[in-house]
């Protein structure tokens, strides 16, 4: 019964295939088609369907997507606020799917847009700095377990979420969720840090131990040459 369900959100419910724009629709007239995707998405993502509601949340988007020539010349300030109010909550839900499936990145983007749109969301804000904190501790996974990292990368990664959780905070304080990841982010500065110094110190010990090697073949190229002996001139005179 699950896979009929799910297959009937990814190709179409035969009782949801009049569900069409009428032509140069409203922005009003977008919204309410989209709302209806954006509904079940929403219950779906409660459900914890994740990928159900990824299908009905990207629906959702098409019924408000406008090209940018109409989106830019026939559309009035009140209009584009009108789908952008909308798209808020449509981006955070997806996000959040996202995040819950281990698509970070992708995560991340949907993030990006609903702050964009609103600068001051928390929610935005707290779950891209949380993502930011898993980014961290997979590069810090990978030093523990003596594979490629980058330590510029987990530094910038770091200062970001601290900066969206700091933000979230200002805004909500003394929020339980927010205090824990700022916590976190303590934390995991502190075993960066320690990281960082262990990866500054071997790179020390590679380029003298490299150093070293170099003086000492150049050593023996500069023993080899007073070595050699010295060649009898030859008077290109004679025969």
């Amino acid at each position: 019964m699950e896979k009929q369900n799910f297959e009937e959100t990814i190709y179409g419910d035969p009782s949801r295939q009049e569900e069409k724009l009428p032509e140069n629709p409203t922005p009003s007239e977008k919204v309410k088609l989209a709302s209806k995707h954006k509904e079940r998405g929403t219950r779906f993502l409660v459900q914890g369907k994740l990928e159900e509601a990824l299908v009905e949340l990207d629906r959702a988007f098409v019924f408000v997507f406008s090209p940018r020539d109409e989106w830019e010349l026939l559309y009035s300030n009140e209009d584009r606020e009108v789908i952008n109010r909308f798209k808020v909550p449509c981006h955070l839900n997806r996000g959040l799917c996202k995040w819950k499936l281990g698509k970070l990145e992708d995560a991340l983007w949907d993030f990006d847009e609903t702050l964009r749109l609103d600068p001051t969301n928390i929610k935005a804000l707290y779950r891209r700095g949380s993502i930011y904190l898993q980014l961290v501790e997979r590069e810090l996974q990978k030093e523990e377990e003596k594979e490629l990292w980058d330590p510029e990368k987990a530094e910038k990664l770091l200062s970001q979420a601290k900066h969206d959780l700091r933000r979230a905070y200002g805004l909500l304080p003394g929020d339980s969720s927010i205090i824990a990841s700022l916590h976190a982010a303590k934390v995991q500065e502190q075993k960066l840090s320690t990281a960082i110094r262990e990866y500054r110190l071997q790179q020390r010990k590679i380029f003298s131990f490299a150093f070293k090697k170099l003086e000492e073949k150049n050593s023996k190229e500069e023993a080899t040459e007073e070595e050699l002996p010295k060649l009898e001139r030859i008077s290109l005179d004679t025969f």
